[in-house]
């Protein structure tokens, strides 16, 4: 009977350290993966120098004109 506590307790805690073993690996893999797309997609937002889907720059009245004409 003790010697099946030892195996069983054994058991558990090979399993237990191979998945600590593994959550140690992928959670910082995961976070740099998730900061580096962070990074790419501010990158790439600070070379478009886009100002947002409202708001156009300082041509508001033309662009709204253009906006129109394929409708006409």
């Amino acid at each position: 009977m003790f010697s099946l506590y030892i195996y069983i307790h054994m058991l558990y805690t090979q399993t237990i350290i191979s998945i600590i073993e593994v959550l140690a690996v992928t959670i910082p893999v995961l976070l740099t993966v998730a900061f580096v797309t962070v990074a790419e997609r501010k990158t790439m937002a600070s070379m478009q120098r886009r100002l947002g889907p409202n708001i156009v720059g300082q041509q508001k009245h033309i662009s709204k004109f253009f906006r129109c004409l394929p409708s006409l």
